[in-house]
């Protein structure tokens, strides 16, 4: 049973922010790739036929998708990191003002 304290690591809070950034990046990198892959493929790269506008419909709604939730994870993390950061500031200037 606990005692009912709690103890905060400054260092864990700070490394968990630099874990969710790094991640953010990774993200950020995948969006980056994702796009150029595209890009290399072409614009309409499935034909103008109806079988192939029926594809490239279905195509780029999937595209669409894809980018929002790469580039929403991305944010995701480093909004996250972010607040990590300032969480440990915060709590390492506590310490600060305590140990005076």
């Amino acid at each position: 049973m606990s005692d009912g304290n709690v103890e905060i690591s400054v260092d864990g809070l700070i490394q968990t922010a630099k874990n969710l950034q790094d991640l953010g990046d990774c993200f950020g990198t995948a969006a980056a790739n994702f796009d150029a892959n595209l890009a290399r493929v072409g614009k309409d790269p499935w034909g103008d036929d109806p079988t192939g506008q029926q594809f490239g419909d279905k195509a780029k709604q999937a595209e669409a998708s894809t980018r929002k939730t790469l580039r929403d994870a991305r944010d995701g993390c480093h909004n996250l990191a972010a607040q990590f950061m300032s969480t440990a500031r915060s709590y390492q200037q506590t310490e600060n003002n305590n140990s005076r």
